[in-house]
């Protein structure tokens, strides 16, 4: 696929021209009457070519020069694991369907050993050569096989915490990654490794150095760093150092952070790099947008930390109650173990995916809301010095570099700009301060540089320092042995948004659980955990989303593949006054009144309306519009929506919120609860003032329902998951009452100001043209509720004016027809497998 899709650069660079051959742009007669022409040449410029820096591992060091690659062999990693490796286990995941060849026993044990002497030799500490081995079959009960090897593995480790757990999948697909993956980061806090079995043959183990380089880094480990980044003997602050900045020896007191705690120094803090990132759902998903936040958590801005929460969905700017859920504890962890107790003077804050159009709301919310959270840490008493550098990393975009002149002229064998090629004229913004980079070497296809732009900068970097130190961090992606293309504070924000999607039991469909797992996942509570020394750890808690993690201090925020999480110690049994809560679960002792009590009067209030005298069918004969339907209509609709009612308010009372497996479908009803109850008070309230023919008193509370039910079907209402009762039934519940509201609003409004009034050729267009568009944007609930009002319209009217009656059955055909063409073409809603979307090729490393 991936050989299909790319394209090298000289056959894009001719499609290119073909194409604008093809428009003939210099044949157009009207751009001479406009005084345009259009060039049929590129742009030509110049760019340069940084230095690449120097690759340091533990023992050595290699210059990677105009590669922009480099390998493991014979390397050891510029550091490992603190603490031997003993307690794991791997889980060989066969295929059920006999598509691949199984991998037995002694396979298993052979990449096993392969796998130990390899990490050994790149200078991992393993004590024990031999964990926990497990076969099992894929099978649709995956979740109940996990949870034997956990329960297996940790029995036959007992008093220890699992360090690691590998699993052996048969393919790539995404539904047992993400199991495992949400069951070890959500559940256990334990950190995991999923291997595709084809890297367990003997002819494959040249994909081992991949797998050591996550292997390690989950452990604590550090691939490699840059030598100017290596400081074993920090340097003496000096105004141009590249990666810090001397603005100042003042040492700065965090809240809660005693100066005597303080070691005195004359360095200044490390530098901060901050990333940051929201992803988005696929078109038409009514999923939430995540942001995702990270953290340099060392001197060298080597690993990293992160953390992720839901966003308002598809708004790109992360809302200030994120920035501070994500960002506070993380920079609490960070003024402890990296800044010597003080705030850092300057901050790199690097944000991916924000539009032109939104860089000035970006500096006004985002980074003011930063500032604030660095303030209220600075405490009262220290003057503020952090100084930021803000900047925006673009990749969608459609700038490619084609060198001239071949290897000479700065191209690779590919013909591709080599690796730190830079543009910083010419086809930038004359007015700032951006520049597009190639910082990889592109494998396959056309390679698409970075566009980064500077839109604050306090510190006054200079140019050339700006520009070094975002080339330079991409050789400091801890999974690759290559330069990345983008700066690795954004690059792990991104993984890391992506990643929290399997931590994220409440999106409809992506799970085949049953409530009762699900529940478990959720539910369990921590243990205390023994380390090696025979002593109990603390323990620690950690915030992803919706979910409690208790990971115990070893595995705290070692870098981004220690889990995208929020750790804060707890100290005598209490949380930090820090420590930030996660979102809890709506509680319904008040709905469980509310919502029946609304129900009772209002069907009360229906037996008055048709036991009183005069009743309302009487009232209705007396007072007849072009909008008035077939009464026994109304009366057909109601009975069977009543019922789904009584349904729909007996799972609201069944469902328990303290089980998180009905939790998630418990929050959507509980917020259907204020819309529903308001609804019922008007219908109930609206039959009074009908029954006494005040009609234009009737119509306000009319009014007032039917929009209130609008708005929650078009703004409020999640996509329907059709494996959850619950979401079924306030589907349809809530789309019925806003169906039959809208034949309300009609009828009311037209006998309230137009009494005995024929329908003009205004209100039939209009008509016409309402119900068509707001049945081209209904599903079949709402669509079928529309077309249910066109018909009672008619089937009123047949008696009153004959013309309009069939024009009104026309228009309930059209709308019937449009309803089923729309829904036919797009399904709307959510099957069992909607949850997930494919996976593109250039994340196939990533996942694993």
């Amino acid at each position: 696929m991936i050989s299909f899709a790319v394209k090298r650069p000289d056959s894009r660079l001719a499609k290119i021209n073909t194409g604008l051959r093809m428009l003939g742009w210099d044949k157009k007669g009207f751009l001479d009457l406009c005084g345009l022409k259009i060039s049929s040449e590129q742009i030509r410029t110049e760019a340069r070519i940084l230095e690449a820096p120097r690759v340091v591992f533990k023992q050595s060091q290699i210059n990677p020069r105009e590669s922009g690659k480099w390998n493991l062999t014979n390397q050891k990693f510029f550091a490992v694991n603190k603490v031997p490796l003993v307690s794991w286990g791997v889980m060989v995941v066969n295929s059920a369907n006999g598509g691949l060849p199984a991998i037995e026993k002694p396979n298993a044990d052979k990449f096993v050993a392969e796998l130990v002497k390899n990490y050994s030799e790149a200078g991992g500490l393993v004590k024990n050569p031999n964990p926990v081995v497990h076969l099992r079959t894929l099978r649709k009960d995956l979740a109940s096989e996990i949870q034997h090897f956990y329960d297996e593995v940790k029995h036959h480790f007992q008093g220890m915490r699992i360090q690691m757990l590998v699993f052996i999948l048969p393919d790539t697909s995404p539904g047992p990654y993400l199991r495992i993956k949400r069951f070890c980061d959500c559940q256990w806090g334990v950190f995991s490794q999923c291997v595709q079995a084809k890297v367990t043959k003997m002819e494959a183990y040249q994909y081992m150095p991949n797998l050591l380089m996550k292997f390690n880094a989950k452990l604590g480990g550090v691939t490699n760093i840059i030598a100017s980044q290596h400081l074993e003997e920090p340097p003496k602050p000096k105004p141009t150092t590249v990666y810090r900045k001397d603005f100042g020896n003042t040492s700065i007191t965090p809240p809660g952070i005693s100066r005597k705690a303080q070691s005195p120094t004359n360095e200044p803090p490390p530098t901060m790099y901050i990333g940051a990132d929201v992803s988005h759902p696929a078109p038409g998903s009514q999923a939430p947008s995540y942001a995702a936040m990270t953290v340099s958590m060392d001197k060298t801005a080597t690993r990293y930390s992160a953390a992720v929460q839901t966003n308002q969905s598809r708004d790109e700017i992360i809302s200030a109650r994120n920035i501070a859920y994500c960002l506070e504890p993380l920079l609490q962890k960070w003024i402890n173990d990296v800044g010597g107790r003080r705030l850092p003077d300057h901050v790199y804050y690097i944000r991916d995916g924000v539009g032109e159009s939104r860089f000035k709301e970006l500096l006004e919310t985002e980074v003011a809301n930063i500032r604030q959270i660095f303030r209220k840490l600075n405490g009262t008493n220290a003057k503020f010095r952090v100084k930021f550098t803000v900047v925006v990393a673009e990749k969608r975009h459609h700038i490619r570099f084609f060198p001239e002149g071949g290897a000479k002229g700065g191209a690779d064998e590919n013909h591709n700009p080599l690796p730190g090629t830079i543009v910083d004229h010419d086809i930038t913004d004359p007015r700032g301060n951006d520049i597009y980079l190639c910082s990889h070497r592109a494998l396959k296809g056309t390679a698409r540089p970075t566009h980064y732009t500077m839109l604050m900068d306090e510190a006054n970097v200079p140019v050339d320092t700006f520009q070094k130190a975002l080339y330079e961090h991409c050789y400091q992606y801890i999974r690759s042995t290559t330069a990345v293309s983008l700066h690795p504070a954004v690059y792990y924000a991104h993984l890391a948004s992506k990643r929290a999607r399997a931590h994220d039991i409440s999106r409809p469909g992506d799970s085949q659980e049953t409530p009762a797992r699900l529940a478990r996942l959720d539910m369990k509570r921590p243990e205390t955990t023994v380390n090696q020394g025979g002593k109990p750890e603390d323990e620690w808690i950690g915030h992803a989303g919706l979910f409690n993690l208790h990971l115990s201090p070893q595995i705290s925020l070692h870098n981004l593949h220690n889990g995208y999480l929020i750790f804060h110690r707890k100290m005598d049994g209490k949380r930090s006054s820090s420590s930030i809560h996660p979102p809890k679960s709506k509680h319904k002792k008040a709905y469980n009144a509310q919502a029946p009590t609304s129900f009772l009067i209002d069907f009360a209030a229906q037996q008055y309306g048709m036991l009183s005298t005069p009743n309302m069918k009487t009232i209705h004969d007396r007072n007849l519009s072009f909008f008035s339907p077939q009464p026994f209509f109304i009366a057909g609709f109601f009975f069977p929506q009543q019922l789904f009612q009584l349904a729909w308010l007996y799972r609201l009372y069944k469902l328990d919120p303290k089980k998180p497996g009905e939790r998630g479908e418990l929050d959507q009803m509980v917020d259907f609860v204020p819309y529903y109850s308001l609804g019922n008070i008007c219908i109930a309230t609206w039959m009074v003032f009908w029954n006494s023919e005040r009609l234009d008193i009737s119509n306000i509370f009319v009014i007032i329902n039917s929009l209130t039910q609008l708005y929650y079907i078009t703004a409020k209402l999640p996509s329907m998951n059709t494996n959850s009762t619950s979401s079924i039934l306030t589907h349809v519940v809530s789309k019925t009452f806003a169906g039959i509201g809208v034949l309300d609003l009609l009828h009311n409004g037209s006998v309230a100001f137009a009494k005995d009034q024929p329908a003009t050729t205004m209100v039939k267009a209009l008509t016409g043209v309402g119900f068509g568009l707001a049945s081209a944007a209904s599903d079949w609930i709402f669509g079928g509720c529309l077309v249910y009002d066109l018909v009672a319209l008619a089937v009123g009217q047949s008696a009153l004016d004959g013309g309009w009656a069939k024009l009104l059955g026309a228009y309930a055909v059209g709308s019937a027809a449009i309803v089923g063409a729309k829904n036919l073409a797009r399904p709307p809603y959510n099957g069992p497998e909607s949850g997930y979307s494919k996976t593109a090729m250039d994340d196939m490393q990533d996942r694993v």
